[in-house]
């Protein structure tokens, strides 16, 4: 039962995703970008069931480097975060169904999928809402503090994950 709610919140962030990147490229007016944003959406939904972590994995590639190319195209910012924080929830729900569906034990697989979904929506939002103020507001550093500024932050995470994990 659970496994299905996944694999219906598996779809609807790569459809997210796609959409995402693809409604950037249309804003700009390249649309063969927006039909490859498609295009990759339509081969992972349609190779879901293999349960490959690999064509997962080559999917957010592929989206990741679409994304990319939005960047360069100076596609929509807002929507190439957007479609990158779902893509990134399609892949990591993808690997988390794997795991559940490779445990023999499946007693608790209710509130283990509730919290696995209820953390990984607290971790998009924060990140969604960190992208978001990283492309609003406009903060001019030299190297030396955006470096020690990386360090904080990536030693702040480490032991937020640490705090959770207890």
């Amino acid at each position: 039962m659970m496994t299905r709610l996944l694999s219906r919140a598996i779809a609807g962030a790569i459809l997210l995703a796609a959409l995402a990147v693809a409604g950037a490229f249309v804003g700009s007016g390249v649309w063969n970008w927006a039909v490859a944003a498609l295009f990759v959406a339509g081969f992972w939904l349609s190779v879901l069931r293999t349960r490959s972590e690999a064509v997962s994995g080559l999917g957010l590639l592929a989206l990741t480097g679409l994304g990319l190319m939005g960047v360069y195209r100076q596609a929509s910012p807002l929507l190439l975060l957007t479609g990158m924080t779902a893509g990134l929830a399609a892949w990591d729900l993808v690997h988390f169904r794997n795991e559940v569906e490779s445990t023999d034990d499946r007693r608790d697989e209710d509130v283990l999928v509730g919290n696995h979904l209820r953390r990984l929506a607290i971790v998009l939002a924060a990140g969604w809402a960190a992208g978001f103020l990283a492309l609003v507001v406009r903060v001019h550093l030299s190297l030396i503090w955006a470096l020690l500024l990386g360090v904080a932050g990536i030693y702040g995470l480490s032991r937020t994950i640490q705090a959770a994990r207890r």
